[in-house]
Formats: C-alpha cells, sequence, structure tokens
C-alpha cells in the first residue's frame, strides 16, 4: 500500500476543516514562539504541583521552573498561584519533554526586594539568619539577600560577643535599603531594645531646649564630658504611674561650652561622678557642685 504524502494529507479534507499543522496555524493565526537561552519572557502560572510550577508561555508546551530554585526562594514560591503573571529567564530552550525551563530568581529577587522596602516603611519586623561576624557588626541572609547588622545597631548584650549570632534566627527591624547598591541595613536593637528605645524617644521630646536639669557626669573624653540628665528635675510627671518612673537621658556637654574662658583639659574642670546644673541644647552654664 502507497504511503500517503503531505501533499495527500492536504486534499482529504472536502469541506475546508485543516487536515494540517501547517493548515491549523494558518487557519488559527497562531504562532509558534521560539526562545532563546538568556532570554526574558513573561507567562502566567497554569498550575503548581508540589515544588513544580508550570508556566504559560506561549510555546508549543508549557515552561516548567527549575527545581533547584524552589530553596532559593520558597517564600516567594509558596505565595504564587494560578494565574500570577512571572517573568523569567530561560536556561534551557528545550528539555527531552519538550519544555522551555524557566529561572525566576530575577523575580524571586525583584519581589524580596520589595518586601524589604515594605517592611521598612511600615516598620514590620523581620526575621534572618546570622551569617559571619566583621569588625564592623554581622553578616546575616535574609531570605537569599546578604543583608548587614552594623554593630551601633545590635543590642547591648552582644557587645564584644557578636559570634554567638552566627547560625542563630535573629529578629530585626530594615532601616535601608538600597537596591542599586545591593544594601541592605538591618537593626536588631530595634527589636530587642524596642521600649527603652520608646523611652528615649518619649524623653527626648519631653527636653526643653534652654531648659536647666539636674546632671552627674558619667563619661570624660578630650573633646568634652557625658552628663547623664535628670529630666524629672524640669518636668512634671503626667500621671501616677510616671511618679515613680525615673527619667534620665545621657548627652555630651562639648569642651567649647564647659566654661565662657578656654578649656585645655575637661579634667582640671570637672571631675567624673560631678553633679551640676547644665542648660539643655548648649551653654556655658556648667556648675560643679561638688568642686564648689
Amino acid at each position: 500500500m502507497r504511503q500517503q504524502s503531505s501533499k495527500d494529507i492536504k486534499t482529504q479534507s472536502k469541506n475546508g476543516t485543516p487536515s494540517t499543522m501547517e493548515e491549523l496555524l494558518a487557519a488559527t493565526r497562531y504562532t509558534l514562539k521560539g526562545f532563546k537561552r538568556g532570554e526574558t519572557i513573561t507567562g502566567k502560572v497554569v498550575e503548581i504541583t508540589g515544588r513544580t510550577i508550570y508556566v504559560d508561555i506561549g510555546g508549543k508546551a508549557e515552561a516548567v521552573v527549575a527545581d533547584q530554585e524552589y530553596e532559593l526562594a520558597k517564600d516567594y514560591f509558596r505565595a504564587l498561584k494560578p494565574g500570577d503573571e512571572v517573568t523569567g529567564v530561560v536556561l534551557i530552550t528545550e528539555n527531552d519533554a519538550g519544555q522551555v525551563i524557566l529561572s525566576l530568581r530575577r523575580a524571586a529577587a525583584d519581589s524580596r526586594w520589595k518586601a524589604f522596602e515594605q517592611a521598612m516603611a511600615e516598620d514590620e519586623t523581620i526575621n534572618v539568619k546570622g551569617k559571619e561576624s566583621t569588625k564592623g557588626g554581622l553578616l546575616v541572609d535574609a531570605d537569599g539577600i546578604f543583608g548587614f547588622i552594623p554593630a551601633s545597631q545590635l543590642s547591648r548584650d552582644y557587645e564584644g560577643n557578636v559570634n554567638e549570632l552566627v547560625g542563630k534566627d535573629i529578629q530585626v527591624k530594615v532601616i535601608e535599603v538600597d537596591r542599586s547598591q545591593n544594601r541592605l541595613v538591618l537593626s536588631e536593637k530595634a527589636v530587642s531594645e524596642a521600649d527603652e528605645i520608646e523611652k528615649r524617644k518619649k524623653a527626648m521630646e519631653a527636653v526643653i531646649i534652654g531648659g536647666e536639669y539636674d546632671g552627674r557626669v558619667v563619661g570624660m573624653v578630650p573633646f568634652g564630658i557625658f552628663v547623664e540628665i535628670d529630666l524629672q528635675s524640669k518636668t512634671k510627671p503626667k500621671s501616677k504611674k510616671e511618679e515613680g518612673e525615673e527619667i534620665k537621658l545621657e548627652g555630651l556637654v562639648h569642651i567649647s561650652e564647659i566654661s565662657w574662658e578656654k578649656v585645655d583639659d575637661v579634667n582640671g574642670i570637672i571631675h567624673k561622678e560631678a553633679v551640676f546644673r547644665p542648660l539643655a541644647g548648649g551653654g556655658r552654664q556648667v556648675q560643679d557642685r561638688q568642686q564648689a
């Protein structure tokens, strides 16, 4: 029996119904897309089965997201649902099943950076994992993106013991996001010392510029003295609860503000634990009661 040619097949349909793939494509005006490795394409999620994600990209078969990417951005992939539009990069133009293999790593990274920006805007707490201690602080893994916690943003409990946080889950707040510089700065003490920070903020709001406060020297440096002032010596408590609370704040009196006369050595004018009454916001009104 003679094998039918494509020409024979084309002429078998007498009612005009397409009988070959070429005729079908011509009738529907559908064009099969060809893809190149490294090409960025957009498609819609059509199905999610376990860790496998199928994406309609307009090809002859649905694209599949590379398996190894799931572990790199679990939260992003778990949030995907059928109908979501995604942008990916072609890794393999066609596997044995005729499918395009996609990478959504860039899309996942976009999603994470947006989440960090939102967390900073809404003052949300996020979880990260300590990776490596450095001279200046701690490197952390924030859902696949490296972040940094400066030493100044770690609580006093970790002064000199940053290594204790390596490998541990840490709650932090985002204080700086710069995606163009791949920069993510976080604060651990904004979470662990939140109550104390709020008290300091309220204390600062209670300070009256030009007001006089009882103060005590708590530190001395070549360029001035650190003073702890008692805000209750100027302000009145607003409630009975506040009557028993100490409202103290530490500040710096610069060497140029200690006396009307030039001071070369603060040790010759003030000694540690000295008690005096400085002016908030500056002013050469320091009077050492213990030396007087």
